[in-house]
C-alpha cells in the first residue's frame, strides 16, 4: 500500500527471484530511495520525560502521592545524570543489555 493504493507487479517468475527482488525493495524502502522516509523519531531527554510524566499526573493523583513521585523522580533523575549521562539527553539510547 502506497498512498491508500496497493501496488503490484510481477518481478520475477519463480519464488527464489521473486524474494531476492522483495529483499531488494525493502532494502531500498529502508534506506529512503523511493522518497518514502520513515517517521523520525523524536529524541526525548530524561528530563522532559520525566516532567511529562509528572505533568499528566498532576490532576489525577493525590496532592501526597504527587509530592512523593516528584520526591523519587528528583532522586532518579540525579542518579542517572551522575552515572548514564549520555542516555539521559536520549532515552532511546536506554536498553536493557
Amino acid at each position: 500500500m502506497l498512498n491508500d493504493k496497493r501496488i503490484r507487479e510481477i518481478v520475477a517468475h519463480d519464488k527464489k527471484n521473486a524474494e531476492i527482488i522483495r529483499g531488494q525493495r525493502q532494502n531500498e524502502l529502508t534506506l529512503g530511495i523511493h522518497g518514502i522516509r520513515p517517521p523520525a523519531s523524536k529524541i526525548i531527554s530524561l528530563k522532559e520525560l520525566l516532567s511529562n510524566y509528572l505533568g499528566s499526573k498532576k490532576g489525577t493523583i493525590r496532592p501526597s502521592s504527587y509530592q512523593r513521585y516528584e520526591n523519587y523522580f528528583t532522586v532518579f533523575e540525579r542518579f542517572m545524570y551522575k552515572y548514564f549521562t549520555d542516555a539521559c539527553s536520549d532515552i532511546g539510547r536506554i536498553n536493557s543489555k
